[in-house]
């Protein structure tokens, strides 16, 4: 009988080969603190720096609860759906969610997760049902220094919106800071806060602003076509907090989208302003209102007859402009249309700076509503440089009165 031994060289290489069996597939299914996305990326990667991923989804995947996901560069980076606590940072990119019949961002966390997105831009197709954030679960969620555009449709049973508020077992606490919606679709809500019984949803907008749209809406919230700028439904409170609701049908409504015998709670600031709406609404409380008028008190003496005035001009509405979209992205040496909304006509004046200095300038007619004043794209006859421009548009009113907005225009 033959036997066959073994050296204690061949034992260690055996044993190297079980242990590194053993500890590698754990290095292989970690998951790191930080990912990063890139246009350029590819979701087979680790989503590392040197070697980033494609999308959201596909970084989320490999980013562990509590951690967060960057952008190194500008890019457009899908919908994703959020099942733990996470940050979603791409600022100072230019970090996009474009989606085609899908929600943009859905949170599906747990009850005891936070999550904080970001520095997005939500872009959205025009088609029913669809929410550029919708959170279903989470302790709390944040969403900042954003912008939506084409989300919203609204219409029973879909609880659809620019950001979609509808807890349904868990209550939730969002802040919105910095975040400009464009509700561009018929019966379009810029922000639903609708939670389920018996679960509650407190939400805080502060430093953001809400455009609609409206041509000649009629009768109640749940059968007009006009848009709706932020509705609040039972369980629901929201803060407004030095912002702008704007051109819309309904500015606010304390009414579930669909049922308007439950009410929710809508207070304001008196730094904000509901304007220009066709229906502003009625907050259920002003805050820090100044002023308010004391009780009446007993009539005066008669006093004598007063010489006859000279004929007053008409008086005119308040003159406020908002700018389209915070943020523009063209071809460099293309035309670029800045799109504003104003409450009254005039006319404008649109400059076109880079580095703080005026590059270009150009002049037009302001109407009450939609407008847009347009530039060639080039500077003294050539065409602009790719690179990082302001936009800043002034309109003054027939009455004399002045009003701006501005815009961050990306040329690549």
């Amino acid at each position: 009988m033959c036997t066959r031994r073994f050296s204690a060289a061949t034992a260690f290489f055996v044993l190297s080969l079980a242990v590194c069996a053993m500890i590698f597939p754990a290095f292989a299914s970690a998951q790191a603190t930080r990912t990063w996305v890139s246009g350029v990326g590819d979701d087979v990667n680790p989503c590392s720096r040197t070697a980033p991923c494609k999308t959201l989804a596909g970084a989320i995947s490999k980013t562990a609860a509590g951690g967060e996901i960057n952008a190194i560069d500008s890019g457009g980076f899908g919908g994703v759906t959020i099942t733990k606590a996470i940050t979603i940072d791409l600022t100072p990119q230019l970090g996009g969610v474009l989606v085609s019949g899908t929600n943009g961002i859905v949170v599906q966390a747990a009850a005891t997760d936070d999550v904080i997105l970001r520095g997005i831009d939500y872009v959205g197709p025009a088609s029913t049902g669809l929410s550029g954030v919708r959170i279903n679960r989470a302790r709390s969620v944040r969403i900042e220094q954003s912008s939506f555009s084409g989300f919203g449709a609204g219409g029973t049973g879909s609880n659809s919106a620019g950001i979609s508020i509808i807890p349904t077992d868990a209550n939730t606490s969002v802040v919105l800071n910095g975040v400009d919606i464009h509700t561009t679709l018929t019966s379009g809500i810029g922000i639903l806060v609708n939670p389920t019984a018996p679960f509650t949803a407190s939400v805080m907008v502060r430093n953001s602003t809400v455009l609609g749209f409206f041509t000649t809406p009629s009768g109640s919230p749940e059968t007009s076509t006009g848009t709706t700028g932020i509705q609040v439904g039972l369980g629901g409170t929201a803060w407004l907090n030095n912002s702008t609701i704007f051109g819309n049908c309904f500015g606010i409504l304390t009414s579930d989208y669909d049922n308007a015998t439950d009410q929710g709670v809508i207070n304001v600031y008196a730094n904000s302003q509901l304007i220009g709406n066709w229906q502003n609404g009625t907050a259920t409380s002003i805050i820090g209102q100044t002023n308010l008028q004391g009780p009446t008190g007993a009539p005066g003496a008669t006093g004598a007859t007063g010489a006859t005035g000279a004929t007053g001009a008409a008086g005119l509405p308040k003159l406020v402009v908002v700018a389209t979209l915070k943020r523009l992205i063209a071809r460099a040496g293309a035309g670029v249309a800045f799109g504003y909304v104003s409450t009254a006509a005039g006319t404008s004046s649109l400059t076109v700076k880079s580095g703080g200095r005026v590059v270009a300038s150009m002049r037009g007619v302001t109407r009450s509503g939609s407008n847009a004043l347009r530039w060639n794209g080039k500077v003294q006859g050539k065409r602009a440089k790719a690179g990082t421009y302001r936009l800043v548009l002034r309109v003054t009113g027939g009455n004399g009165s002045e009003a701006s907005s501005s815009s961050v225009l990306v040329l690549r």
